[in-house]
Order: C-alpha cells, then sequence, then structure tokens
C-alpha cells in the first residue's frame, strides 16, 4: 500500500503575502509497482483553530482556493516520488485569528491518498409483473 510521509511545512511572511510550501514523499509498495494501482492524492492547507488561543475548539478552516487540489497518481515502477506544492496567498486570509489572545496563527499541510479500487456496480430495475394478457406494472 502506498504512504505519504510530510517531509516540509514552511511559511513565509513577508508584508503583504505569505508563501506557504509543503514537500511530502509518497512511497509505493511492491504491489503497488506490479498492479500498477492508482490513487487519488489530495493535498490542502488548514488553519489550525482547535485548542489554540482560546478558540475553544473552533473548527479548522481550509485555506485558499477553498477546495482541495487532487489528482491522480501510479507508481508507473516508480519506488517513490517526491512532492513539492507552493502557494501565495494574500496574510490577510491567513491573519484569522484575534488579537485578543495573542493573535498568532496555527497553520498545517495535509495529504491524503485513497485508493482507486476496481468496484463493481450492480442495479435493477423495478419490478414488472406480467400476466397472461397484459404487462402490469
Amino acid at each position: 500500500m502506498a504512504n505519504v510521509e510530510i517531509t516540509d511545512f514552511t511559511v513565509e511572511k513577508d508584508i503583504a503575502n505569505a508563501t506557504l510550501s509543503l514537500s511530502y514523499r509518497i512511497t509505493f509498495d511492491d504491489y503497488d509497482k506490479v498492479t500498477n494501482l492508482g490513487w487519488i492524492e489530495a493535498w490542502r492547507y488548514i488553519e489550525d483553530d482547535t485548542g489554540f488561543d482560546l478558540d475553544l475548539d473552533a473548527p479548522d478552516d481550509q485555506i485558499g482556493l477553498g477546495q482541495r487540489v487532487i489528482q491522480p497518481v501510479r507508481a508507473n515502477g516508480r519506488d517513490y516520488i517526491d512532492r513539492v506544492r507552493t502557494r501565495e496567498l494574500a496574510w490577510a486570509d491567513l491573519n484569522l485569528d484575534s488579537d485578543t489572545w495573542g493573535g498568532n496563527e496555527e497553520l498545517r499541510g495535509e495529504v491524503t491518498l485513497t485508493p482507486v479500487l476496481p468496484e463493481k456496480v450492480v442495479v435493477e430495475s423495478d419490478v414488472v409483473e406480467i400476466s397472461q394478457t397484459a404487462v402490469v406494472g
């Protein structure tokens, strides 16, 4: 089964913007290499509100784009793939914590791998009753 490991996550702030950079490695096992099993790779940046700055367990918010970035990936005979995902965002979009409690931002990166497995789909129609003289139903 493929595995993912985040190797680095950095945030560099300048006057008006922040550059977020997420580095990770997807490692494929022998099964992935032999079957060339497909995976859906998704990554995103999250503002981590849970338990910080007295946020009282506020939900974590995805930052930027408003959706996860996804793409298919396969081993294609490789042992691993290294990725670097970089995004520049306006600092105002990141500076969401209240200055009342210190105002520090807590950010994290997330990578998800979901296998694309062969799946059997069976769909049945409604029952049609047939009499000797006419179709009923």
